[in-house]
């Protein structure tokens, strides 16, 4: 993740906050897409 030099903390936290949720909202759809994509097995989707 690219930081830039003269950027204040808050606003990298924040944009970290936000970064770190977008890939949890992904991961959470992700894994909801593969779970109705495949039928109900004991064996996780090779994703």
């Amino acid at each position: 993740m690219k930081t830039i030099a003269n950027q204040s903390n808050d606003r990298r936290k924040a944009s970290s906050v936000t970064y770190n949720y977008g890939i949890a909202m992904g991961a959470i759809e992700r894994r909801v897409r593969d779970r109705r994509a495949t039928p109900r097995t004991s064996a996780a989707p090779a994703a």
